[in-house]
């Protein structure tokens, strides 16, 4: 971990990324507005950079006389918590992706991202986070669960639980990179906003990814076919404890299932997993007798 002046870090971001660039041609939905965008999503990154604890702080850093004299920002106008608030809500989601997107190619010509994924491959990995949760506070697109907590007096109550949740996908190396996200919707399942995130993704992601690693849930044929649909050939191969090929049929979908991303950049699905019969996937035998594998845990 390299340590250094938010100078240095602004300078870095933005020569490498463009990052303020990038932020400042995002549009919201304020009217008007009296606080350029670009600024306040500047302030924003810095605040979680620095991990500052809340929005508040995120108005205090606006506010302050020589943030502003860095982003060249009048000391007329008067940022304010709910101003970067506003903004942050209105951005056009589409826009962030692009942007996510675009970052993330730049850190691969960068260098940022070296070929150190899992099995020598361009690996990503799909699965659900949790953002955050609350007992009071909810809005429309909230998912809801019920608990039972235990009052100060040592009574039990029911209560409705609010949570987001967002399906990730993540470059996997020896330095880990958030390309896109899909917040599930109320009602929704994990593959369901996986899927959806995966197609929006793969078909831009081609040339860069090799393999999408996953945990047993997407051990199903609707992650397969998109795979498949992406670049895979839908060839199988049979591995034994030598890890090994074992011929050319199509092993069962409850076990393992393969398919060959290396036709013009294609992607493949692999879901890693210890079988009483697969054993570990390591080691060179195993790349050259299968591009990509799904195994069931």
């Amino acid at each position: 971990m390299a340590y250094g002046t938010s100078q240095g870090l602004r300078a870095y971001v933005n020569k490498v990324f463009g990052l303020e660039r990038r932020l400042g041609a995002l549009s919201d939905g304020r009217c008007e507005p009296h606080v350029p965008l670009g600024p306040i999503l500047t302030t924003w990154f810095l605040g979680l950079a620095r991990r500052l604890p809340s929005t508040e702080e995120i108005g205090r850093l606006l506010r302050d006389p020589r943030w502003q004299r860095r982003l060249e920002l009048s000391s007329s106008i008067a940022g304010s918590a709910d101003t970067a608030a506003r903004a942050l809500d209105g951005l056009v989601i589409d826009e962030l992706n692009d942007v996510l997107l675009e970052m993330f190619f730049a850190a691969r010509r960068a260098g940022v991202l070296g070929d150190d994924g899992p099995y020598g491959k361009h690996c990503v990995v799909v699965d659900l986070n949790e953002l955050f949760k609350s007992e009071r506070r909810c809005c429309s697109q909230c998912q809801q669960r019920h608990k039972t907590v235990q009052r100060a007096d040592g009574s039990l109550e029911e209560v409705t639980e609010y949570f987001h949740q967002a399906v990730a996908l993540v470059w996997a190396g020896k330095t880990t990179w958030p390309i896109g996200w899909e917040l599930l919707r109320p009602g929704e399942g994990e593959l369901t906003a996986a899927l959806r995130l995966l197609e929006r993704l793969l078909p831009k992601l081609r040339r860069s990814v090799d393999l999408v690693l996953g945990d047993a849930l997407y051990c199903c044929r609707p992650y397969f076919a998109l795979a498949r649909r992406h670049g895979g050939s839908g060839a199988g191969n049979r591995v034994g404890p030598d890890r090994t090929r074992r011929g050319d049929g199509p092993v069962c979908a409850s076990r393992a299932a393969a398919c060959d991303p290396g036709e013009r950049g294609g992607v493949g699905a692999l879901q890693r997993g210890v079988g009483p019969e697969l054993g570990r996937p390591a080691g060179d035998s195993l790349r050259a007798a299968l591009c990509c594998a799904v195994v069931a845990e």
